[in-house]
């Protein structure tokens, strides 16, 4: 290249950098010269500003001197600093305003698809009530048993909570499945901010939506565990959990399986009862074309068998194929899945699922094991990986680890089966598959039967939980070869249940294997005996409830005596209820075994020495509780007996009810405590709800009863608790109706202001005209008291709602006056007087003389308060129940002056 050439390039170069040079200094001095003037702008503004300011101040120096002056200027600063702390605070609450709204938002459009039904939205507004107090702990416990429609509330009680403008964090099982709950909580709360684009701190705006109650957690299923198969575990995990929501201060709602609550929550405690309406003939029918009025009573009394029988859903349908074919409609289905369940017990149909699958042969195994099918080799190797993990459910990483990769294929053929038969399922969760039973009823006694394999009986089911040691005991009597082998797997069994308390594992075990075609060992008295003093209430509950239709004679001697002296105050009155419902539904056997024991105790009723003065003496030990839960049981009895058994029932109950009503000067007749007619009411009150349930038409003999004690009791609590009876007669026999409205209208001018108003209740509620009445009772009548307070009133509307509060704190009230006077004759004078009395107690007439019963000032003769008393006693009244009712303020109030409020708002007091 010749130079002049390179010297051009050189010079092009040149004059690029030149150029480049200038502009730079250009741009650079026009910069400068920019910042320079804003410089000496914002100076000279100042200085502007400075000499007006001066200036301002020198007229004012000269005009009004120095003091006023500076006293101008302070004033001026304050208001400018007032108004800059107003706008900062309402830029930062308009700020929290459009962040809630955001958040609210995308939680709304987060919300899946579901059923969103009438049902239970007192329940879910009482439950809101109660997490926005901010007087109130924020901690709220629901129990929900299988069939109890807990998804479907949550998603009402979610609704009504957005409707209050709270955020809610729901959380599952699987949200805690190796995640702390608050950890799980925040990053549940993190994903929800990130959905609304809410850009600020996590923890920040986590702790001032808490502290407002404009956030609540909802955790479905915190006493889930992957080692949580036994209840004291879950209690544990429950307890555990909700002291690490307390420390967070995070309001909460958490749902549990039934009696998982810890003790020293029962106050905030919501018991679901089960659905009982169309809602669960849908979901076990499987069809959404079901008339609402067709099958409610069918629908209801499955509902209620499946709250002890602890079987979900999932099993519940595929039983429900089992019996499709031969119902010709879906009531049909319902009833005869209901039989079906009823004659052979849960326990056993769950064996025969497992056995139809072939997990293990029904007989002695030998090398017939290894002719399974399939599924049940599948299913055989799923609770091996379960037992290996000690767990309830078998992550997918650990079934690859541990299969034989030959044997895949197979494995995966079987698991689809398992699928179809709707027994395991396939979850993602966390980024890992993992495999679970859909009933973990079934996984349990699953795991127990492959332990029955092992050489070692009953170690491990022993220390996992009551359906394992169930499943076990119920494969190896099985496969038992011999009587004598037998009844050794039998001795080893019981010394295992009664060192852990499994009485009703025992009950669950004998029941199936007679209905499996075999014939177990019988317990004697003295070794049930100790069973059952062994068991904790869950679980005697949990026997009593599963107990077969045919009950052995040491089953009924057992059961029995727990309802008599003295072994009557060691048993809860929940726990005697079920004890009296069980004895009742097997009429013919009960009375066989136990007439002669009835017909002495009523004779000490006719004899008068079971009168209120009496009560603490020898013969009322004897045979005054017992008669008390007679008065419970032959009303029913009566019912459920047949033939001749049928007519000697109803005569000794006439004999009863002659004893015990009409009612007159207790202090000289000598008639029964008031506490065993008020049991004769609500025994009758059981025997009309029985009969309906059943769809059976109640005796004339009892509907008489029911009359008599409606009319002529000396409790006005009895002449309530009739009412009641004879509405749910009604319902359950239509023919009935002109006797029942003849038998209202001359109680609603009773002489007792709480009977009275609750008699124009049902008047009113009858001429209504709901069709068909059984369907509709719920919303005026309480089945049980106990169970009704526990379900934050259920079904009831808000004046039968305020009705059972009045009841209650009444009842509860005498109960404990009685309990403070032990000695002489005093306190059970009072409670005499307040039960039979024409007035409500001063102080639930008057506000003021409400606010004083707990100081002792009792402005009535009644004399029931005092500082020493406690009005949650006895009966326990929940805090949602208290919500509930506070919530709910209808036209027509039992008491007036708001006095009933105070007491309710006492309750809830922390």
């Amino acid at each position: 290249m010749p130079d002049n050439t390179w010297r051009a390039v050189d010079l092009d170069r040149w004059r690029a950098r030149t150029r480049g040079a200038v502009l730079y200094v250009r741009q650079t001095s026009t910069e400068l010269g920019r910042r320079a003037s804003a410089y000496v702008f914002s100076w000279a503004l100042g200085a502007v500003f400075a000499a007006v300011v001066l200036a301002g101040v020198a007229v004012a120096v000269y005009t009004e001197g120095w003091l006023a002056t500076v006293a101008d200027l302070a004033v001026n600063a304050a208001a400018s600093v007032m108004v800059g702390a107003a706008a900062v605070a309402a830029f930062v609450v308009t700020s929290r305003r459009q962040s809630l709204r955001r958040l609210l938002e995308a939680h709304r459009a987060g919300q899946g698809p579901g059923e969103r039904t009438p049902d239970r939205v007192r329940q879910a507004r009482a439950v809101a009530a109660q997490l926005v107090d901010p007087k109130q702990s924020g901690s709220i416990v629901i129990e929900a048993p299988a069939g109890s429609g807990r998804t479907t509330f949550l998603r009402q009680l979610v609704d009504i909570l957005s409707d209050e403008g709270v955020v809610a964090i729901e959380l599952n099982e699987w949200d805690l499945s190796g995640t702390a709950v608050v950890q799980a909580a925040t990053d549940a709360f993190r994903r929800l901010m990130a959905r609304a684009g809410v850009d600020a701190p996590l923890v920040r705006t986590m702790e001032l939506l808490a502290r407002r109650r404009e956030i609540v957690v909802l955790v479905d299923g915190i006493d889930s565990s992957p080692h949580a198969a036994r209840r004291a575990t879950a209690v544990d995990t429950t307890r555990r959990r909700l002291e690490e929501l307390g420390a967070a201060r995070l309001a909460h709602v958490v749902i549990v399986d039934a009696n998982s609550t810890p003790p020293e929550l029962l106050r905030s405690r919501l018991r679901l009862t089960p659905i009982g309406s169309d809602a669960l003939a849908r979901l076990v029918a499987g069809t959404a074309a079901v008339a609402l009025e067709g099958f409610h009573t069918p629908s209801r009394r499955l509902g209620s068998q499946l709250a002890h029988l602890r079987l979900g859903l999932h099993t519940l349908r595929a039983m429900a194929d089992e019996v499709r074919q031969a119902a010709r409609d879906e009531e049909a289905l319902l009833v005869a899945l209901h039989e079906h369940i009823a004659a052979d017990g849960p326990t056993a149909l769950l064996m025969r699922r497992l056995h139809a699958v072939g997990l293990l042969p029904q007989t002695s195994p030998g090398p017939g094991i290894d002719d399974r099918s399939m599924a049940g080799e599948t299913l055989g190797q799923i609770l091996e990986f379960l037992l290996l993990g000690d767990g309830t459910q078998v992550p997918w990483t650990e079934v690859v680890a541990r299969l034989d990769w030959s044997r895949i294929d197979e494995f995966m053929l079987g698991l689809a089966e398992l699928e179809r038969k709707v027994i395991v399922e396939r979850r993602e969760h966390a980024g890992d598959l993992v495999i679970r039973f859909l009933d973990p009823e079934l996984r349990e006694l699953a795991v127990g039967m492959r332990l029955a394999m092992s050489r070692n009986a009953f170690r491990h089911s022993g220390a996992r939980g009551g359906g394992a040691f169930a499943g076990e005991l119920i494969q190896r009597t099985l496969m038992a070869d011999g009587i004598a082998e037998r009844d050794l797997v039998w001795r080893q069994a019981y010394e295992v249940a009664l060192r852990n308390g499994y009485l009703s594992a025992m009950g669950d075990a004998d029941r199936a294997i007679r209905a499996l075609g075999e014939e177990p060992p019988m317990l004697t008295a003295g070794q049930l005996e100790r069973l059952w003093e062994k068991a904790d209430d869950f679980d005697r509950t949990m026997y009593v409830n599963r107990l077969p239709q045919v009950l052995t004679a040491i089953a009924l001697d057992l059961l029995w005596s727990r309802l008599r002296s003295p072994l009557f105050n060691r048993t809860s009155h929940e726990l005697r209820r079920d004890i009296a419902a069980a004895i009742c539904g097997r009429g013919d056997l009960a009375w066989r075994r136990l007439h002669q024991s009835w017909e002495k105790h009523v004779r000490a009723a006719e004899s008068g020495d079971l009168a209120w003065q009496g009560r603490r003496g020898a013969v009322w030990g004897e045979h005054g509780n017992a008669a008390a839960s007679l008065c419970w049981i032959l009303p029913t009895v009566a019912v459920t007996a047949t033939g001749g058994v049928a007519a000697k029932v109803q005569r000794l109950l006439d004999r009863l009810v002659a004893a015990t009503v009409p009612g007159g000067d207790l202090a000289t007749n000598g008639r029964p405590d008031l506490g065993i007619e008020i049991s004769l009411a609500e025994g009758l009150k059981d025997a009309a709800h029985h009969a309906m349930s059943a769809s059976r038409l109640l005796p004339d003999p009892v509907w008489s009863s029911i009359a008599l004690t409606a009319a002529a009791a000396t409790s006005w609590v009895s002449r309530l608790l009739a009412l009641q009876a004879a509405l749910l007669a009604t319902a359950g026999d239509p023919a009935r109706r002109d006797a029942f409205s003849v038998l209202v209208a001359q109680q609603v001018d009773d002489r007792h202001p709480i009977t009275a108003s609750y008699a124009r209740l049902l008047r009113d509620f009858v001429g209504l005209g709901h069709e068909p009445l059984s369907r509709h009772v719920y919303a005026v009548v309480w089945v049980d008291d106990t169970d009704a307070l526990a379900a934050a009133g259920d079904d009831l509307d808000d004046r039968a709602a305020r009705t059972l509060a009045a009841v209650t704190l009444v009842l509860n009230l005498v109960e404990a006056r009685l309990r403070v006077i032990e000695a002489g004759q005093t306190g059970t004078q009072l409670r005499v007087r307040a039960l039979s009395a024409d007035a409500v107690p001063g102080c639930l007439r008057s506000r003021v003389m409400a606010y004083g019963a707990e100081s002792g000032r009792c402005g009535c003769d009644l004399g029931l308060c005092g500082p020493e008393l406690s009005i949650r006693a006895v009966r326990r009244v929940s805090e949602p129940f208290a919500h509930r009712c506070l919530a709910g303020r209808p036209d027509d109030l039992l008491i007036y002056d708001g006095a009933l409020d105070v007491h309710l708002r006492r309750l809830i007091r922390p």
